[in-house]
């Protein structure tokens, strides 16, 4: 707070006027403090301080283009203010514009290197939104917990990093405050994590929660995390979901009420679904052919949205929902007000299609809105709440007879495939193999490369030893991790120029880059399932290691649907063997990919209308479950 101010001294002058809205600002009292604010510009026009803070003030408020009219006011008063560079990123972060949100935080550390809030959001954005610069947000972090490391154990109340309390007066004690050391805490394990490095993850995740055992966010970071780490076994992640449950879903159950939703077993049931990746990502694409084959007569869609930066695929999912039912933007909705608006919708079943990845929304789920919950897609593991009370499955990622205790919820096995995979518009017709005219095999990961863990890195080398003249293509970001790829290689005897890195391709290149794969490679313990699909839609054979838990099964789950299960290994030896022998034999690998993308098409996988007949029976089953209970 800003020091001199003296509520019984007359306020003649603007700076003591401004230092008396300030106070009235941080209490809430915004009416007050504009009133203020604006008394100041009456008599000092050029005040850049009260236009900062009425900026400020109408970022709290939602009001972004007001608040970014406010703040460049404001610099063009006095450019050099780092802290209105950094409030009007904000200010453009509401705005859902991360490109000038980035320029702006840059700006305010060109002003002023050592600015802690600045750092953060400038590495977050540089994390989230800039390809090829990791190491620079990773060095940002670890910069920030350096200087975390040597203060003092006792620190002031806090002032955090969210846009709602963007506020700045005291800046040298910005950092001094446990919510945003957890951030920093986290924000570097997420970078760990994107460098295939989970477990210096985790002990980061772990740190945070130390910290702020309140920012349920962090501890789902270290839940989705955990399922990278070979290490992480299914009972030890299965008591880390109960303990997020624990801290903070259960606490929620107080606000469960009683539903009212019709009971007719057999009448229209109304569906909502809860996701922020209704885009072209892995969740939108694989629920646009449920969503395109819903029956509408039976089944009233709603799409509850937390999408930040909508595409083609948005547009697409938002007609169909609107078409049966409604689309509800709800990004920047509290869970409470949320919950509500599901239980206004009367929603009968509702889908969370996110679990603890980014941005979900369990603590709607918490406060069950809905008569009947259930979790699918977003990977198929389990979310740690008995408030929810189904996952969907398959008879290949959860075999039936094996331990189900895992899991919060009860599993429903789906009678074919737990996958509906439908080709981008884009996509390219198949080509010859690649080997036949470029005179070696190449081996491809196109998957993320966070899942590419230690215990992968020391099994692709020796395919590539046993494989003479053979390549890997795959996706690595810009940074120090490639020199540990090409470490792990050289170990094996495997030359750099074997290997050929590229950063995150475009869609529309990223097809065209299986013209060139022969053999896809799935990383292991966290496996593809939107890439495995591409791929074998692109004719490329994909080797998988089925695990010891669903989550680790998807491949499996995939090529067992399709009749391939010859591809799927259940040890390391048997995965390098597999792949050595497919890229032995030129005329099998030949005659495969021939007839790999017709082999997808009348194959349970892309077959929309029976999928959707399959997941809807499911609901209704659920349903009248639903219904006899409460007719007791």
């Amino acid at each position: 707070m800003p020091s001199g101010y003296n509520p019984a001294m007359p306020v003649q002058d603007p700076q003591q006027l401004t230092m008396q809205a300030v106070v009235l600002h941080r209490a809430g009292k915004f009416q007050e403090a504009e009133r203020i604010y604006r008394q100041v510009l009456a008599i000092d026009p050029r005040n850049a301080d009260a236009y900062h803070f009425l900026g400020v003030m109408a970022t709290q408020l939602e009001k972004y283009d007001i608040s970014i009219d406010y703040i460049r006011r404001a610099l063009s008063i006095n450019p050099n203010f780092p802290q209105a560079r950094y409030n009007l990123g904000l200010a453009y972060l509401g705005k859902e514009d991360p490109d000038a949100a980035l320029r702006c935080f840059y700006d305010a550390l060109a002003m002023r290197p050592d600015y802690p809030e600045a750092m953060f959001n400038f590495g977050y954005m540089l994390m989230n939104h800039v390809r090829d610069r990791l190491d620079e947000a990773t060095a940002i972090f670890e910069k920030l917990i350096s200087r975390i490391d040597r203060l003092p154990a006792q620190r002031p109340a806090p002032l955090p990093f969210d846009i709602s309390d963007a506020l700045e007066i005291d800046l040298p004690a910005v950092l001094n405050c446990k919510p945003d050391f957890a951030r920093v805490y986290s924000a570097l394990g997420i970078t760990y994590k994107a460098r295939g490095e989970p477990e210096k993850s985790l002990p980061l995740f772990r740190r945070a929660m130390e910290l702020e055992p309140r920012i349920a966010s962090v501890h789902s970071h270290l839940l989705f995390t955990m399922l990278f780490d070979p290490t992480c076994d299914a009972a030890s992640i299965a008591r880390e979901h109960a303990e997020w449950n624990r801290r903070h879903a259960a606490p929620l159950a107080a606000h469960i009420q009683p539903h009212t939703n019709d009971r007719s077993p057999e009448r229209p049931l109304r569906i909502g679904y809860v996701s922020p990746d209704f885009t072209v990502h892995p969740v939108g694409r694989f629920m646009l052919p449920l969503l395109e084959n819903h029956d509408r007569a039976q089944f009233k869609i709603f799409c509850y949205s937390n999408v930040m930066e909508p595409d083609f695929m948005t547009d697409k999912i938002a007609a169909l929902a609107a078409a049966s039912g409604a689309y509800r933007r709800t990004n920047r909705m509290r869970h409470s007000r949320l919950a509500k608006l599901i239980r206004d919708d009367q929603i009968d079943i509702l889908v969370d299609l996110t679990m603890h990845t980014d941005k979900n929304r369990l603590l709607v789920f918490a406060r069950k809105p809905a008569p009947v919950q259930l979790t699918y897609l977003a990977y198929a593991g389990t979310t740690g709440l008995p408030a929810i009370d189904y996952r969907f499955s398959d008879a290949y990622l959860d075999p039936p007879g094996i331990d189900e205790s895992v899991y919060a919820e009860k599993t429903l096995r789906l009678s074919t495939t737990y996958w509906c995979y439908q080709p981008m518009p884009d996509t390219p017709e198949v080509n010859a193999l690649p080997a036949l005219s470029a005179g070696h095999v190449t081996f491809g990961s196109l998957n993320s490369f966070s899942k590419v863990t230690e215990e992968v890195l020391q099994l692709w080398p020796r395919i590539l030893a046993a494989v003479p003249n053979s390549r890997l293509l795959m996706i690595c970001p810009v940074g120090r991790h490639r020199e540990r790829v090409l470490a792990h290689f050289a170990a094996a005897g495997v030359s750099a120029d074997r290997i050929e890195f590229h950063t995150a391709i475009a869609r529309a290149k990223y097809f065209e880059f299986y013209h060139r794969v022969d053999i896809a490679l799935d990383p292991f313990p966290y496996g593809g399932g939107t890439t495995t699909c591409d791929s074998l839609y692109m004719a490329v054979p994909v080797v998988t290691l089925r695990g010891s838990n669903a989550m680790t099964r998807a491949g499996a789950s995939i090529l067992s649907t399709l009749g391939l299960p010859e591809l799927i290994a259940s040890t390391p030896a048997e995965y390098q063997q597999i792949a050595a022998t497919l890229a032995a034999d030129l005329p099998r690998l030949a005659d495969l990919r021939a007839g790999l993308r017709e082999r997808m098409k009348k194959s349970p996988l892309m077959d929309a209308p029976a999928f959707a007949r399959d997941i809807e029976s499911q609901y209704r089953t659920i349903w009248r479950t639903w219904c006899g209970i409460q007719a007791k």
